[in-house]
């Protein structure tokens, strides 16, 4: 679907051929002139609603965007997802008939597969954000922050941090 209108060849065309003069048509014009600033309003619109639609919250395409608008040279934004960070581990399937836990019932202490810093560390958030430190200014993390929640997927939770680990 094309939005192009020429309002004043439309006016032109509109009037009946008998009383088409210069000085109605002019008058039309001048009298939906507030109509072409809003028309032109409504493309400069659409053309930034188009470009925000081209990016949604898949991880490649949301760091992309990231790296393309703050760090276009070096491209050091990177976002980590939480299955990136904490594989999980195999121990047998359903139909395997085989417990859900491992050890006794009887002991109250859990057995953890996997390191326990990998349980320590889990934020709850479900990707994280990773930025260089030092490199940008309070007002471009608030625009990045802005930018993620923005295209996020709903309902995810994200955090912030720079690269030595740090958040903000």
């Amino acid at each position: 679907m094309t939005f192009e209108w020429n309002i004043n060849k439309w006016i032109e065309t509109m009037i009946p051929a008998p009383i088409r003069k210069r000085r109605i048509i002019d008058y039309l014009i001048a009298l939906l002139s507030p109509l072409n600033t809003i028309y032109f309003e409504f493309k400069y619109l659409r053309a930034d609603l188009k470009k925000k639609m081209r990016f949604n919250g898949q991880v490649i395409v949301l760091e992309n965007l990231l790296n393309d608008r703050f760090d276009g040279v070096l491209r050091r934004i990177k976002i980590v997802t939480s299955f990136d960070r904490f594989r999980k581990k195999y121990i047998g399937q359903v139909v395997e008939n085989k417990p859900l836990w491992i050890g006794q019932v009887s002991e109250n202490q859990p057995q953890y597969i996997g390191q326990w810093i990998e349980y320590q560390n889990n934020t709850g958030a479900d990707f994280i954000v990773e930025v260089p430190d030092g490199v940008y200014s309070p007002s471009e993390l608030i625009m990045i922050k802005q930018l993620v929640n923005y295209y996020k997927i709903a309902g995810k939770r994200a955090k912030f941090i720079y690269s030595n680990g740090l958040e903000f």
